[in-house]
């Protein structure tokens, strides 16, 4: 126990104790469930639902059925799947029944099963005859529903749940269905305790690089004491002779990672709580990296099928979150290779051909930017 590289559990905290850094602890996990029912019943708040998983969660306000309806710019068929494009966020989830109308070719009319491809598209399957393409009409979609806030009762990182997710009600509700779903938004923000890997890297570069001085690593370490902050990027002589700028993210919480302004004032308080006292804080400038969506547009796919899109779909947002750096421009080998190593999560099938109409090329990235996804639209 002599040193911090061989020390166990116990005395390695009393390593970072010495270099003031605490463990992180396990958190849980947050965000918005659609539950189904009759109009005007009640999810009252504290309701409890479960995981497949067993993880417990519970509602945190009153919320209230109520039929929802989103009108329809695109209705467009590609072999049996019907793809469609909304005018607003739909706020839907894949898995829960929506009712089409308004199509004026009435194959597309009807209640049907939807996957979710986008916070603004969603695919359904239809086995009538084939109609025209696109459909036309005023048409919409309709569901009988509630957006609810749960929080998960646990911590840890296994109570974080992707989009389409279902969860069981722990105790019936009048007038609810049993199943919920995760909208298109994941449920996210757990973590596990941090383990003594990631605890020894903290106190390492603690003692490595003292933070008697304003520098990088002392920085960096401010910031990633701030608990959430996952990413920092100091930029030295920004924007100006004597000036630094901070970029950093919160990678595992809601909305992409893109810090909030009281986020940002309190990674900001933490740098200048350090700052060397010939030092002015107008010189430290602490930013959330703006973010630039790219839309990806597909003209064909082999396979096309509702869950090959899915993945698809799932696949390039995980690209974004684990592999797109801050004013970083993104490689289109290395997009369209997130692309193509899809596999079908139904058949098992892997994505055998595609193209895109966009992008097209590298996505250059200015200063102080991070790529994020944008709209998916499917052929």
């Amino acid at each position: 126990q002599m040193f911090p590289q061989t020390a166990n559990t116990e005395y390695l905290e009393l390593w970072a104790e010495y270099e003031g850094i605490t463990r992180f602890p396990a958190t849980g996990s947050s965000g918005d469930i659609i539950f189904t029912g009759n109009p005007a019943s009640v999810i009252p708040i504290g309701t409890k639902i479960k995981s497949v998983s067993d993880s417990l969660y519970e509602t945190s306000s009153t919320v209230t059925i109520a039929t929802n309806t989103v009108s329809i710019m695109s209705l467009t068929l590609s072999g049996d799947t019907v793809s469609a494009v909304t005018s607003s966020p739909h706020g839907l989830a894949s898995g829960m029944q929506t009712t089409i109308s308004g199509a004026v070719e009435t194959e597309y009319n009807g209640t049907y099963q939807i996957i979710v491809a986008g916070e603004d598209q969603f695919t359904y399957t239809i086995t009538t005859a084939a109609p025209s393409s696109p459909a036309t009409g005023a048409i919409t979609a309709s569901s009988d529903y509630a957006t609810a806030r749960i929080s998960s009762v646990s911590t840890g990182k296994n109570t974080n749940l992707d989009s389409g997710a279902q969860l069981k009600l722990a105790v019936p509700v009048s007038g609810i269905d049993t199943i919920a779903f995760v909208p298109f938004v994941s449920i996210s923000g757990g973590s596990d305790a941090e383990t003594d890997d990631l605890l020894l890297t903290r106190v390492m570069q603690s003692r490595v690089n003292p933070v008697t001085n304003f520098n990088v690593i002392a920085v960096e370490k401010a910031a990633l004491g701030i608990p959430g902050v996952t990413r920092v990027k100091v930029k030295r002589i920004t924007p100006r002779i004597g000036a630094v700028t901070i970029l950093f993210m919160r990678d595992n919480d809601d909305g992409g990672g893109i810090p909030s302004a009281a986020e940002v004032l309190d990674v900001e308080a933490a740098i200048i709580e350090m700052l060397p006292a010939t030092s002015d804080i107008v010189d430290v400038v602490v930013k959330a990296p703006v973010p630039v969506a790219t839309d990806y547009t597909f003209t064909s796919l082999t396979p096309d099928t509702a869950t090959m899109r899915y993945a698809i779909s799932q696949n390039l947002s995980a690209f974004y979150e684990d592999a797109v750096e801050m004013e970083a421009s993104i490689s289109a080998d290395k997009y369209r290779a997130a692309i193509i190593d899809t596999i079908d999560p139904e058949t098992g099938d892997t994505l055998q051909f595609f193209t895109l109409a966009s992008p097209v090329g590298d996505i250059v990235i200015a200063p102080d930017k991070i790529g994020v996804l944008g709209n998916i639209t499917y052929p």
